[in-house]
Formats: structure tokens, sequence, C-alpha cells
């Protein structure tokens, strides 16, 4: 605990941080984009932020130029994904949906005249757009299709709009056996008959579901098909003698010794007349498998672009394509836009061809989906290095017959990958209390308060399927979504953080299960030594407010807090070097993540308590790696009850302890001090313990002031400390179970760890108490 010379990787400051501190200002684009063609050139449009301002954007490019860059519209608060729907004869429209305050609607925008005009609006009754789609066909009917979150139900739904030239129809819900519908996407076929797919959450696993849309009705949903594990991210196309096709990814859990993973696969099925049928490889059911990157080898380091999104493409000339981004390897890139492929492997004859590399380098790799075009070229949007106003995207023309081989990694590489049973046997046992004379009793709690999704530039997993997989999978009792604010080089979106507050509200369940929504500023000071000053801030509920590390309420240490003390928002410093900020939400610090034992790595939490700072234990383990609750750390909380105020009151008394993934239950006294609290003593501190180990117990150490002064192996046990001298002192209890603590480099960490530790208690000894 008190430190070791050799620092770890992730202790160190970045090799380039001068990159990793951006100026005031910038434009800056998602990861997500909508494209549309229009002949030789391709449209792309997304929500822009620039100079603390998010906006509809488009840009109009031919591979190799600059192309026209449009700003469409400014007035709204927030702005969700946009969508192209192509008219026969006519100019693209765009569509998406805007938000003020409680207020929804779908906005529609034509370009004509050089310019892009609002020329409908459609009210939404629901909450915050989140995924839209719209398509039109060439006999004018058109149907639009979006997610949004349910306010009867939890999670999403998906709703439908018929807009029939010249009319429109009121939003229609799309339920599926009260199941949270979401990710909609549609693709017309013959004879004015539009097709629609989502993936349906429900009985604690992901499915895709399809339905038919003719005329004025809707058909009932029916299930593809597929294998066992979480089914979901469809893709849809019609081919040329039209018949509809999906694809989606098929999600298994797995292990290799302590870790925990998922094997990635994309499977692909075709409607024919006797219903749905897998369109297998020779040697698989699954078409391609995305592992490279997802399922560590050795590491996983972060990826800018879209690498679980497997897409489907038709062409004229009878063939379908199935299209994925995938990065080179798992080496550590920072400016890793170069660092992507696009593949993709055609369906001809009755047989998958061998996977080529459609494009080389890039990352958030978007193309047309809709419709029927000729393979011969086709046009792609990619997202190369950034530019100063944002407009990173541009225009590629690829060709498969030009295209050369794929040559993936062998799949021996994960061999070591087994499959893992759900659920997980997590060790948790009936929920401790500790009792608490004339006070209602504090329960034992799980926590992991810091995780990021794909609003993050280098993260993956959609934030419904995070906070489900907590919930359901996990099975953790709280869950943090907390994205960061700006990192190379994209930047949060208000109407992400509005989706996840929202979404955290819709999922909250006193007494079962209670998501946070928050963020994580990602300073980097100059000084080498304290660069990674990152802080995770955790919004209580309702409104969510993000101070920006490239914007002025976030672009300063001094700044910052004025922020923090402004808004009073629980914060707490992550990495293994950190100052204190002195704000008042910063009562806990993380002493341990993915990364690694921040405390036994580091001196940075000793010497910040020998100052006299107090501050509780917390771990949690900053996953990328869509697995929150099982990537290597995790904090027990003892509430009063399962609620937001209850939760959030624990933590800022710190009765908090942490630990690296397992579910090891802490209780620690000295006196009349439970953790995370003070006391005065007249005589020798009477130290008490319990402990419940999930595995083997090894030893139970007591430390003071940062050097062991006990070391047991009793899990219930007291002590009095006879050699504790007069003044201020603080103890720690770290327990050990038995065995090796494994270490795995770039946020891979075991699912269940062998260390935990209790927030310390402050002891005052006002008289000498040893001869």
């Amino acid at each position: 605990m008190s430190g070791n010379k050799k620092i770890p990787f992730y202790a160190e400051p970045g090799a380039d941080d001068k990159y990793l501190r951006p100026r005031l200002g910038g434009g800056f684009a998602p990861r997500k984009i909508a494209v549309t063609l229009a002949g030789d050139s391709i449209w792309m449009s997304w929500i822009h932020r620039r100079k603390q301002q998010e906006y509809l954007v488009a840009s109009l490019k031919k591979p190799g130029s600059k192309g026209r860059f449009f700003t469409i519209d400014t007035n709204a608060k927030y702005f969700s994904k946009p969508s192209f729907r192509r008219l026969p004869g006519e100019p693209p429209e765009i569509l998406c949906a805007v938000g003020n305050n409680l207020k929804w609607e779908i906005r529609a925008y034509r370009f004509c005249g050089g310019r892009w005009h609002i020329h409908d609006k459609l009210p939404v009754m629901q909450g915050p757009v989140y995924q839209i789609d719209a398509l039109a066909s060439d006999d004018g009917g058109a149907w639009l299709a979006y997610s949004s979150i349910s306010k009867d139900n939890p999670g999403l739904s998906v709703y439908t709009r018929r807009l029939a030239k010249g009319s429109r129809e009121d939003e229609n819900a799309a339920p599926f056996k009260s199941a949270s519908l979401n990710r909609p996407k549609l693709s017309a076929g013959e004879n004015g008959v539009f097709y629609l797919t989502a993936d349906a959450y429900a009985d604690k696993n992901f499915r895709i579901v399809f339905k038919t849309l003719a005329g004025k009705s809707a058909g009932s949903w029916e299930t593809v098909p597929g294998e066992s594990g979480w089914n979901f991210f469809p893709s849809m196309a019609v081919d040329a003698e039209g018949r509809p096709w999906i694809a989606w990814l098929n999600q298994r859990l797995s292990r290799r010794g302590a870790l925990l993973g998922f094997r990635q696969e994309v499977f692909v099925a075709m409607l024919a007349d006797n219903g749905w049928h897998l369109v297998r490889d020779k040697n698989h059911k699954h078409a391609v498998n995305l592992n490279l990157g997802l399922l560590p080898v050795k590491r996983y380091f972060g990826y800018a672009g879209l690498r679980r999104y497997p897409r489907l493409k038709a062409f004229t000339d009878g063939t379908v394509a199935l299209l994925w981004e995938q990065q080179k390897g798992e080496e550590e890139i920072w400016e890793n836009a170069e660092n992507g492929l696009l593949c993709a492997r055609r369906f001809v004859k009755g047989e998958w061809e061998q996977p080529v590399v459609l494009h080389d380098g890039g990352v958030c790799h978007a193309f047309d989906e809709k419709g029927l075009q000729s393979s011969a070229e086709m046009l792609i949007a990619v997202k190369s290095r950034h530019q100063s106003n944002g407009d990173d995207f541009q225009a590629a023309a690829v060709n498969f017959e030009k295209a050369k081989p794929y040559r993936g990694k062998p799949a021996r590489l994960w061999q070591g990958w087994t499959s893992q049973r759900l659920p997980v046997n997590t060790g948790t046992r009936n929920r401790p209390s500790i009792r608490q004379k004339g006070k209602k009793p504090w329960k034992l709690f799980w926590a992991d308060m810091h995780c990021h999704s794909v609003f993050s530039p280098d993260a993956e997993g959609e934030p419904d399927e995070l906070y489900l997989f907590a919930r359901d999978v996990a099975r953790i009792d709280i869950a943090g979504l907390t994205d960061n604010d700006f990192y190379p080089n994209k930047i949060l979106l208000d109407s992400e953080v509005n989706f996840l507050g929202e979404l955290s509200q819709n999922l909250t369940r006193d007494g079962r299960f209670i998501p946070f929504a928050g963020f994580e500023w990602t300073y980097h000071r100059k000084d080498a030594k304290l660069s990674f000053n990152h802080r995770i801030v955790i919004f209580p509920g309702g409104k969510c407010r993000v101070a920006r590390r490239n914007e002025p309420e976030g672009y300063s240490e001094k700044a910052f807090r004025r922020y923090l003390t402004h808004t009073r928002y629980f914060n707490f410093p992550h990495h293994a070097f950190w100052h204190l900020l002195g704000s008042p939400g910063e009562r806990c610090v993380e002493v341990c993540s993915a990364w690694g034992p921040y405390i036994l790595d580091a001196d940075t939490i000793v010497q910040a308590l020998q100052s006299g700072k107090k501050f509780g234990f917390m771990g949690n383990s900053d996953s990328h790696r869509f697995m929150p609750g099982f990537s290597g750390a995790l904090t027990g909380i003892y509430a009063e009850s399962l609620t937001r105020e209850a939760v959030l009151d624990a933590l800022e008394k710190r009765r908090c302890f942490a630990t690296t993934g397992n579910r090891t239950e802490v209780a620690f006294w000295i006196d009349s001090a439970f953790m995370g609290q003070s006391v005065h003593c007249s005589k020798a501190p009477h130290v008490r313990w319990r402990v419940r180990a999930q595995g083997t117990l090894e030893s139970v150490e007591i430390k003071r002031d940062g050097d062991t002064v006990l070391k047991t192996d009793t899990s219930n046990g007291d002590w009095t400390d006879k050699k504790a001298a007069r003044g201020k002192h603080w103890y720690v209890l770290q327990v050990k179970e038995s065995g090796r603590y494994e270490r795995h480099p770039h946020n891979v960490a075991p699912a269940f760890g062998k260390y935990a530790w209790s927030s310390p208690i402050w002891v005052t000894i006002e008289k000498q108490l040893f001869l």
C-alpha cells in the first residue's frame, strides 16, 4: 500500500500529452452518421458540436474533394441521430428528432435552391428519440420508424408512422410481448410492402424481430430464429428478387481463466416461402466472427470505429454483401483514425465468397444501405484524421472486383475461450446488513459506477445493453454510465447525455436496480506525474449538465472546481495519479479499476491520506469492454435502501469499500466508528472486522497510516492497537484471497479478483496509550 518503485504502464502519462490537451472550441462529429447517394457524390449528415452549440449539419462530397458543408438547423436544445429518406424523382430528405425541454418532434428537411429547409414537423408523444429510420418506395409510399424511451414500460419502444404521399398518420406503437424494442431498420419490398426489423429484450435475452408493413396495416412481430446468446444490432436488405435478408450480431459470454468476455459472431438469415433460414458458411453457422479486438488475445485497446455493427447491402446483379468494420490488430494506437478496415463478404450463387478488404484506413465507415446499387463502384464515407472544423468524414469509392483478400487472424488464438453458462456464480450470498442502535440498518449493495458506452470515442456497448447487462447478467445493484466529456476526437453531445439521463430514470426500480448517468472529465495536466487527473461525475437525477475540457466550464481545474461547487455533483478521481480539487462532492476516490490496483502500485492515495485528506474507497471498472460488473472492480456500498438518494448519501458519508471485482463482503469498525467515519479514543483503539471472502481467505491486514500493524487469517475478529501513538491516524482493512492476482494489459482484468479494501477510519488518540 506504500507503493512500488516500478509503476505499471497504466499509471504513466500518455506518450503524446499535447494530443490529449485540446484547445478551446473546435468542431466535432460523432461516430455514427447518416449517408445517402447523390449521383457521383455522397451526402453525409450528423449532429455537430462547435463553440458550445449543437446543430444538424450535412456535407456533400465526391471522392478526393473537400465538398460543401451545410449548417441545417440550430433551433433546438437536443438533436437526435438523423436519417435520410430518398424520394423518387425528388431531392433527398433528412429526418431528425429534436427536443426542447420536454417536447420532442421529428423535423423533415428538404434540399432545394442550394439550401436545406424545414418542410414538415411531426409531433412525438414519447420521450427522447434514440434511433430513427425512414424509407420511401417508388410508388410514393413511405414509412418512418424510431425508438424512444417508453413512458409506460421500462426500456424503449419502437413507433411507426405511415407517410403516404400528401398525407401522414399519427405515431403507432409497435409493442412485442412487453419487451424493450430498439434499433429499428426499414427496407422496401415489392408492391408497396415495407419490412421492419428491430431487436427486442425480454426474459433477459435480446432477439431479432421482424414484421411486414403494407398499406395502412402492420403485421405482427415474429422472431427470427438464431443461436443462443444475445442477438441484436440488426441490419436489413431486400435482394433483386425481392427477398428480405437480415444480419445481426450474436454475442455469447465466454471465459478464459479468471477473465470473462464475449464471443462476437455475425449471423445472416433470408426469408423464403417457408420462413427464415440461416445463410450459413461452409464451415460455420455464422457468416463471420468479429473477435479481433473485442475478445482479447493479449489486450484490449480502444478503437474509434464501429466494429460491432454488421450491415447488409444488396446489389442489382442479385448478390448480397455483408459488410463490417475491423481494426487491424490489438496494438496500441492513440491516433487510430488509420487503424480500420472495411471488410466485406458477398453471397454469390448460393455460397459465401472469401472475405475482402474494401477500404484500408479510417474508421466509422458508413454507406447507403437502402435500395439496390451496382457493385462495380460503391461510394462510402469514412472518418479520417481530425480537422479543426470537425468535418472529418471523407468520401471514397470502393470496388469488389479490385478488393484484396482479407486475411484475418487464425481462429486458434481464441481457443482458450470457452462458453460460460448463465447465470454466472458471483458468490453473492444473502444481503448482509449492519445494525445500528435506534437507526435503520445499512444493507450491502454492489455497484460499478464508472463504465463507458459507444458515446465515448474508444468504447463499445449501447446504453440500454450496458444497463441491462449490469442488472441481469452481472447482477449488480447499481451501475453508472460515465462517458468521456471529450477525448480524441469525439465530444459528448448534449443529446447523448440527455438520453443517458432519461434512460437511467426509466430503468430505475427502487429496491431492485439503480442506474446512474454521468460523465468523465478527462483533464490532462501539463506536469508529468499528475497528468491523468480524470474525474468521474455522477448526476443525482433530473438535469444533466456536462463541463467539457475543451469548453470554458471545464478547460482548467479552477473552472471545473467552480462547476462542481455550483452543481455539488458527487465526483471522484480516477487513475493512479491525481490531486484532489476540494469540491463539495469530492468524497471518495477510485482505488482500483480494470487498469489495475492503483492503491498497490502508486503512492498517491497514501500521500493524500497522510496530508490530512479524507475520502472513501471505491472500486469501479472503467469498462470499455461492454461488461459492467464483470470488468475487474466493484464498490460495496452500505445504504439504508436501494434508492438513488440513499446510495448517494452512503457514498457521501464514505460507507463503502473497494474490491478488484470479487464480491468479498467487508465490514470494519474502530470503537464506535464504522468505515468512513472518525472517532476520538481515550484508550487504545479497539479494531473489529467481519469478512466473507468470495473465494478462500488468505489474509486480513490492518494498516495504520499505510503500514501493516496486524496480519491474520481470521475472517471475523477484533484486536486492540496498544502501540498506537498519540495523535491522528487513519486505518484501513486490506483483504487478500488465496491465489495470484492476474495482471493483463489495457482494460482487461479478472472478473473476480483477489483484493478488497475498506474505506479508512480516522482516529484521534488523545493521550499516550502504552508504556
